[in-house]
């Protein structure tokens, strides 16, 4: 098994950001209501899985996803923490799950990708990839694991391009390139 490591939403810092600005916005129009039991939840499972209790954080998304079963986002972190247990093919169906809730979810398919390398698909992970760049064209970090994924493909060519992109959207190429020699090395 490959190991390429999940991403918690780069969009995590935004994420958390909106949470803040929703409650504030919920406090000022409902004169002092609160967040939803499940978004509680889901904010207890992103804190337990920031602190690294990976199984509590995945308690809590449970939580948060039956009281809340279209939130996308719950999917994608509980996703992460399953990939990160090394749990890819649970992982991987809480990225579906994301993402026909949310096609647009970038975060879904680049971790989706990625638990895709863990398991040797390395054509499922570009094709997750590809989807991801076309929602963030600056995702360096997609770049960087399409290069790896097509490494495995032995599309070499198309590899250093993306490792050229993934460095111009400031991927350090000495450590993208170790990472790929040691993963192909791994294979």
């Amino acid at each position: 098994m490959v190991s390429c490591g999940f991403l918690r939403s780069r969009h995590t810092t935004t994420r958390l950001t909106w949470v803040i600005a929703w409650t504030v916005a919920i406090v000022l129009v409902a004169g002092g209501g609160s967040l939803s039991e499940g978004e509680k939840r889901y904010n207890a499972g992103v804190e337990f899985q920031d602190q690294g209790l990976l199984e509590r954080a995945i308690a809590e998304y449970d939580e948060a996803i039956k009281l809340e079963p279209r939130d996308a986002n719950a999917y994608v972190d509980r996703g992460i923490a399953y990939g990160s247990l090394g749990q890819a093919q649970r992982a991987i169906e809480d990225f579906n799950e994301a993402v026909k809730l949310d096609p647009q979810a970038t975060d879904a398919h680049y971790n989706r990708g990625v638990a895709y390398i863990s398991l040797g698909q390395s054509q499922n992970a570009i094709d997750d990839f590809d989807e991801a760049l076309r929602l963030d064209s600056q995702s360096a970090i997609a770049y960087a694991n399409r290069a790896i994924a097509g490494t495995f493909l032995g599309r070499d060519v198309e590899a250093q391009q993306d490792v050229a992109r993934a460095v111009e959207l400031g991927f350090d190429r000495a450590s993208l390139e170790a990472t790929i020699e040691r993963l192909k090395s791994e294979q």
